[in-house]
């Protein structure tokens, strides 16, 4: 297999030189098919014109910058040495003489920063190894690629690192996704006094753990640090109880065992008989020294 690779090299070294040798001595019918004065048998890109133009290398119609001085300098110019003209090579600088262009987007593989994305414009905003069309992190260079979470966004730009969330939400603005922020709707510290899974800043009861959050008022503060879980006044009379429980809501009446609002009036009047404490109680009562609905309040006198 070798001896037969090594003879078929051969071959072709003297069929080029052959052809050469004819060339030189006028014996061989020149072929110049893109029509740029340059003999296919030496022109690099011998199917695209590149002429010399005003001393500038003219390719299709365009000037390259490149210094010339006649066409073949333009035609045969070949930065890689891979036998490609550069100006038909999908790779001037780099050798791949397969011209091989896995994607198909006109760049040769072999520098292509997109290998199997079609990116002609070959746009690396990062400038790392990878072009902004397969780049898991376009604006953030990492050559690694790397992405813990296979969420298809890398780690050097994810801001949930270790928390799948391909759409990258964050509705607080801060440096954490939703899918990994314990107070997703506000901005701040990731402090957890409690361990509940909710940062301080959103927690309605900080320094007890209660993950459901539940609030049966609705006042704000969560039912297992709320003195008064079902009011949301939480004893708008300072009194010491709840409103929801406090016999006359809205007004100070500390509670007193045993205390009854016949027991109240004969104390606080000296009445001693049943009609002289009702007729006591009814007068206080008209005064607004016993609010109405008020059965029992020693607060006033």
């Amino acid at each position: 297999m070798v001896a037969k690779g090594v003879r078929s090299f051969r071959h072709l070294v003297w069929t080029s030189t052959f052809l050469i040798v004819l060339g030189t001595f006028g014996l061989a019918r020149a072929v110049d098919t893109d029509g740029d004065t340059v003999d296919d048998l030496v022109d690099k890109c011998p199917t695209q014109a590149n002429v010399c133009t005003n001393g500038t290398c003219n390719i299709g119609g365009s000037p390259s910058g490149d210094a010339c001085t006649t066409n073949a300098d333009c035609a045969t110019k070949d930065s890689d040495g891979d036998g490609i003209g550069d100006y038909c090579d999908n790779c001037p600088s780099t050798f791949n003489a397969t011209q091989m262009d896995g994607d198909g987007d006109g760049v040769g593989s072999a520098c292509d920063n997109c290998i199997a994305t079609p990116n002609p414009d070959q746009a690396n905003a990062d400038g790392d190894a990878f072009g902004d069309a397969c780049d898991n992190c376009p604006n953030n260079a990492n050559n690694d690629q790397a992405d813990g979470d296979g969420d298809g966004v890398g780690d050097a730009c994810d801001n949930c690192v270790s928390v799948a969330n391909p759409d990258q939400a964050n509705a607080d603005g801060d440096s954490r996704g939703d899918a990994c922020d314990n107070c997703p709707t506000v901005a701040g510290s990731q402090t957890d006094s409690d361990g509940d899974g909710l940062g301080n800043i959103c927690d309605n009861c900080p320094s007890a753990s209660n993950p459901d959050q539940a609030d049966a008022d609705g006042d704000g503060l969560g039912d297992v640090c709320d003195t008064c879980p079902n009011d949301a006044t939480n004893d708008a009379d300072g009194d010491g109880v709840c409103e929801d429980v406090d016999n006359c809501p809205g007004v100070s009446n500390p509670p007193r065992a045993d205390r009854t609002a016949t027991a109240w009036v004969t104390s606080a009047t000296g009445a001693t008989t049943t009609h002289e404490r009702r007729r006591r109680r009814r007068s206080l009562r008209e005064r607004g020294q016993l609010p109405g609905g008020c059965e029992f309040h020693p607060g006033r006198r």
